[in-house]
């Protein structure tokens, strides 16, 4: 037998008495998941999601500094919390995207 097989052929199995070889099995491939056309906007949603999470978890962290300091400081940093927040999240959407 050749070291390769046909193309249409995925294994060969030998049955010598009571034992069976197998011979020239081909690994399987992963099946893709999402289409060609759709893996662009699919690689863009996870991208956004993901600096989107940068962006809640900062401002929450920030969030319950402020609350815990300052009776309402919540509200009192809210505007500079969102903007670091903001920050933090373009910078990681930047760099995911490679702009």
């Amino acid at each position: 037998m050749a070291n390769e097989l046909p193309r249409g052929v995925k294994k060969v199995l030998v049955v010598k008495g009571d034992q069976i070889e197998v011979w020239g099995e081909r690994p399987r491939r992963k099946k893709r998941r999402t289409s060609k056309l759709l893996r662009p906007a699919e690689k863009l949603v996870r991208r956004s999601a993901e600096a989107g999470e940068a962006w809640s978890g900062t401002y929450l962290d920030r969030h319950g500094d402020a609350a815990r300091k300052k009776k309402n400081g919540w509200l009192k940093k809210m505007p500079k919390n969102v903007y670091k927040a903001n920050r933090k999240g373009l910078k990681k959407l930047r760099k995911l995207t490679d702009l």
